[in-house]
């Protein structure tokens, strides 16, 4: 095998869609999928969401823009798409130890107790 049978072709885009249908990750209908394994209509809720949590470095229309653009891009997408994500699912509160740790000790409680009644 030559070298050139493991490289992709010059002219191969990164976000470019393949020619075979497959099911999309994220709507899981029947699709052309990018590189991501998310249809076009999916790809563009993850760089609306991208774009809404502020994670440039993930968004290729933010590449080489002032924060005041990114901003401005941010808002728009807001304004016409909404606050709430489309397609990533919110993170949940994180507990601290601290309240874990009383959770713990509450349940341990209620159990103690529930064996002196038995």
């Amino acid at each position: 095998m030559d070298k050139e049978d493991f490289l992709p072709p010059d002219d191969e885009d990164d976000d470019a869609f393949n020619d075979e249908e497959n099911l999309c990750q994220g709507c899981e209908e029947e699709a052309k999928l990018n590189r991501d394994g998310l249809c076009a209509s999916c790809a563009d809720k993850l760089e609306r969401d991208l774009i809404r949590k502020r994670e440039w470095r993930r968004v290729p229309a933010a590449r080489k823009q002032s924060r005041e653009a990114l901003e401005l891009l941010r808002n728009r997408v807001i304004k016409e798409h909404g606050k709430a994500l489309e397609l990533i699912a919110e993170e949940a509160p994180e507990i601290s130890r601290n309240e874990a740790e009383k959770r713990a000790l509450k349940k341990a409680k209620r159990r103690k107790r529930r064996q002196r009644g038995v």
